[in-house]
């Protein structure tokens, strides 16, 4: 079968572009972040590092979909707990993905840190 092609070729294209840790990670970025997230964690600053934490969304006793997100982890300082998902701005401006959060926040009282890869513009020569 033929992938879908186009201007909206990767959209839903789950392709796996990096394996590490024994994870096969999203992309590049996520990888990085967790490289980043296990410092954090091995000098004390965060603890109860988790990947892929799930969230079942339950209204009124149906599940009606579940939220994965890439990662959750604590706050040593504050105990305050964290959980992040890396997405692009294209996928975070999503009404669908929208609506997930506010239901992982109405349902479960947990806010979502989305980070993703910032895009820098080309500057002009001058």
């Amino acid at each position: 079968m033929m992938g879908f092609r186009g201007k909206y070729a990767n959209y839903n294209k789950r392709k796996v572009k990096a394996e590490a840790f024994g994870h096969k990670w999203d992309s590049e970025f996520e990888l990085t972040r967790y490289k980043e997230l296990r410092f954090l964690a091995g000098v004390g600053l965060i603890t109860d590092l988790e990947c892929q934490p799930s969230f079942p969304l339950i209204v009124k006793q149906k599940k009606i979909g579940k939220y994965t997100a890439d990662f959750r982890y604590k706050i040593a300082s504050s105990g305050k707990i964290i959980v992040e998902d890396i997405k692009t701005v294209m996928t975070a401006g999503e009404a669908a993905f929208r609506l997930r959060i506010k239901l992982v926040d109405a349902l479960h009282s947990v806010q979502v840190k989305i980070t993703g890869p910032i895009k820098r513009k080309k500057q002009k020569p001058q």
